[in-house]
């Protein structure tokens, strides 16, 4: 058979030898070998840090170079144990290389699955990849390598064994030498004819059997191990909260004495594997796969699968919980768990709360229940993982609300609704109020209370299911406030009846202290005509038709009138004449005083303190004022504008007499009215020559003559009637020569003229010495 060791793959073909059914193999004795990890024909050398896990030996040479670490064993060079050891290994070295093949391979391991049996190379063999031997779940398969020349693996490369099966079980015979490359994870028993040799960091899990050198460089070898079986096979299931059956393991196998592990994370929570004994009392339910190692005095190991269950304990009956009384609290009482174990979040699973309580994270059942029941509920916690059943029952405290009612006013109607809770509803009430008001069934507290002060009363509700509450109440009645009295206005007609208590009339009433004045009480009716205002307190003791006498204080303010002046319009007035009007308000309370607040009366015209306004103008004009009027008890006021046009008492016509012209003769008849007859004429000033003045009759003036100068002559003219009233009139009389004749406006305007012109010619120095 030839092998191509050219193939990168490494993939060994079957040729298979005889017939198709594979006979299962046997483990070849190992006798004093089986305790040797290493053992060497010639020598054993080591460089790096190389740990060797079991016995160390070289035999028939005697050179062990190097440091290696031996744990759980020693190192013989070349004595007894040495030398009997390795006639064992040539021993069954010798019996593998005669075992008949059931399967030839013609290239390299490396990417097959290879079932138990013995496989044959009749050349030089490589490994390049990852061999899986698969026990097919039998422990006792044994797989034997025979390789006729040498075989090496390359780096990286490994051998792996699934489902079941030991590396005890695994042989190789190599007809040359072994070399395992860097990183090469081997398994299995190595006898070499000639040398092993290992690389930078191959392991190998087996023994390394060599009649040449042994050569190490930093690897790991330990001591293939006999198969070790755990006991019991099974395990017993578990409660949660309750003690385990103590369990206690042994191994078969294996040397003595024996420790057992398993992964703390795989254990039900509460249970421990302390010296071989599982033990605790399980926490949480499940259900938990636990692998448990023994371990041998070789540090060799097996291992067994067992899976326990944990149940939760039975949920009935249910844990009776403390009583709770409806809308009282409950004072927040701790769930237990169902073990102290672990951390908990407890949570309801089934079944509801009382309305009013909640359950916190850790446990804590708070709040205040509303409602009267037997309450069933489900709670689990998150350590456990188990439901635990609870009942509470809440009992019935029924309360009426609210706790206290508004006070009320004497006879005045109201309503109040009571309601009830921490019951069954619906709920009925019960109970006497005070006179005057009525409790319906369903909580309407109504009317109109008729005695006052505090009255006191007790209301009983009743649920549904015949559970009572009560409640005592205490209603201040406060009497009915008087009615508000009317204000009142000073002059103005004042009517306001008495009432009493709840609007009956009363049958008698008497004044404590004084009423307005103007103001009087009859048969319980205040009227009259207020004669002064202000504000006025006063109690009217009042008996009512039952007899009972209550005392009822009242305020009564009275205002001022608008107050107005009469006559609101002035009679006309002249100058010269006498003017008389009287001034009367309205309303006028006391001593009355008038004054002119703005504006100013004709000259001559006064106003007195009591409102005569009289005089005789002197001037005649338009003139406006206001009057205001102030009484000297109420200190009301009042005002009035007036507006007065005086005109002139004397008149002269024409008030100025018109001019002339020389030559021509004059005659200009003034006459004088208004006043009182007979008249006196009076004029100064030169007449133009030629003219003369004359009172010709008892009411006229004559100007007469015939004018001989031309010019302007100013003059005034004075009036004065029988009783020293005058009036005057200033003008000029122009003489024009061969001129138009200029009469009233014309000869003013002459004359100014005519003043102009001489002005100016002295100015100009016309006029000179």
């Amino acid at each position: 058979m030839r092998v191509h060791s050219r193939l990168g793959l490494g993939l060994w073909c079957l040729a298979i030898a005889g017939s198709a059914t594979l006979l299962r193999a046997q483990s070849p004795s190992l006798g004093a070998a089986d305790s040797f990890a290493v053992l060497g024909g010639s020598s054993v050398n080591s460089t790096g840090s190389t740990v060797v896990t079991g016995n160390l030996g070289v035999s028939p040479g005697n050179t062990i170079s190097g440091s290696p670490t031996v744990k759980i064993g020693a190192t013989y060079r070349n004595d007894s144990v040495a030398r009997q050891a390795q006639r064992d290994a040539t021993s069954a070295y010798n019996d593998l290389a005669a075992r008949t093949c059931t399967t030839t391979l013609t290239t390299g391991p490396g990417g097959l699955t290879l079932a138990a049996g013995v496989y044959c190379f009749s050349s030089t063999a490589q490994l390049t990849g990852t061999l899986i031997l698969d026990a097919a779940n039998d422990p006792n398969a044994v797989w034997i390598f025979r390789i006729d020349s040498t075989f090496t693996t390359a780096s990286n490369s490994s051998v792996r064994v699934i489902n079941g099966g030991y590396e005890n079980n695994i042989f190789w015979q190599i007809g040359d030498s072994i070399t395992l490359g860097s990183e090469t994870a081997f398994l299995g028993n190595v006898f070499a004819h000639k040398d092993i040799t290992l690389h930078s960091g191959a392991n190998v899990s087996g023994r390394l059997l060599a009649q040449g050198a042994v050569s190490l460089d930093g690897n790991n070898v330990s001591l293939c191990c006999a198969q070790i079986t755990v006991f019991p096979e099974t395990l017993p299931n578990g409660m949660v909260c309750t003690l385990y059956s103590k369990t206690t393991f042994t191994a078969t196998g294996g040397i003595a004495p024996y420790s057992f592990s398993a992964p703390s994370s795989d254990l039900p929570p509460g249970l421990t594997l302390t010296d071989g004994i599982l033990s605790g009392t399980p926490a949480t339910k499940g259900t938990f796969p636990v692998t448990v190692t023994a371990t041998d005095a070789h540090g060799c190991s097996g291992s067994r699968l067992y899976v326990i269950e944990i149940d939760c304990p039975p949920i009935d009956p249910p844990i009776a919980l403390p009583p709770a009384k409806a809308c009282v609290d409950y004072n927040c009482r701790q769930i237990a768990p169902i073990c102290a174990i672990g951390t908990r979040v407890f949570s309801v699973l089934s079944g509801a709360l009382p309305a009013g309580l909640t359950l916190s994270p850790d446990g804590m059942l708070c709040g205040t229940p509303t409602t009267p029941g037997d309450y069933s509920f489900t709670i689990t916690d998150s350590a456990s993982g188990c439901p635990r059943r609870y009942s509470l029952q809440v009992v019935c405290n029924v309360t009426i609300s609210p706790e206290t009612l508004p006070s009320r006013t004497e006879c005045v109607f109201g309503c109040q609704t009571l309601t009830a809770s921490c019951g069954t509803a619906p709920y009925t009430f019960t109970g006497t109020p005070p006179a005057g008001m009525t409790l319906s069934a369903d909580g309407m507290l109504c009317g109109a209370p008729r005695v006052t002060g505090s009255n006191t009363f007790t209301v009983t509700a009743t649920d549904a299911k015949g559970c009572t509450g009560s409640r005592t109440y205490t209603v201040v009645v406060n009497p009915q406030p008087p009615p508000v009295m009317s204000n009142g206005v000073a002059c103005a007609l004042f009517n306001e009846p008495i009432t009493s208590s709840c609007g009956t009339p009363p049958s008698s009433c008497i004044v404590v202290g004084a009423l307005p004045p103007g103001l009087a009480l009859t048969a319980c009716v205040i009227s009259g005509t207020p004669t002064e205002a202000g504000s006025f307190s006063f109690t009217v003791k009042v008996t009512n038709s039952q007899g009972s006498t209550s005392s009822q204080p009242y305020t009564i303010v009275i205002t001022c009138p608008k107050i107005t002046i009469d006559p609101p319009v002035l009679p006309p007035a002249s100058t010269c004449q006498q003017f008389r009007v009287k001034l009367t308000p309205s309303c006028a309370i006391g001593t009355t005083l008038f004054s002119v607040t703005s504006g100013a009366l004709p000259p001559g015209v006064s106003v007195s303190d009591d409102g005569l306004l009289s005089g005789t103008p002197s001037a005649a004009g338009n003139y406006a004022w206001t009057v205001t009027f102030l009484d000297s008890v109420s200190r009301c006021t009042g005002s009035v504008p007036y507006t007065l046009a005086v005109t002139a008492g004397l008149t002269i016509t024409p008030p100025c007499p018109p001019g002339a012209s020389p030559g021509v003769p004059y005659n200009e008849v003034l006459t004088a009215s208004g006043g009182a007859a007979p008249y006196t004429f009076v004029l100064n000033g030169p007449l133009p020559p030629g003219l003369i003045f004359m009172q010709t009759t008892p009411t006229t003036g004559t100007i007469s003559g015939t004018p001989t100068t031309p010019g302007c002559f100013p003059i005034t003219i004075t009036v004065t009637d029988a009783n020293g009233c005058s009036t005057s009139s200033t003008c000029s009389i122009c003489i024009a020569a061969g001129g138009p004749t200029l009469t009233g406006w014309g000869i003013v305007v002459l004359s100014i003229l005519l003043m102009g012109v001489a002005w100016l010619m002295i100015s100009k120095g016309a006029f000179h010495d």
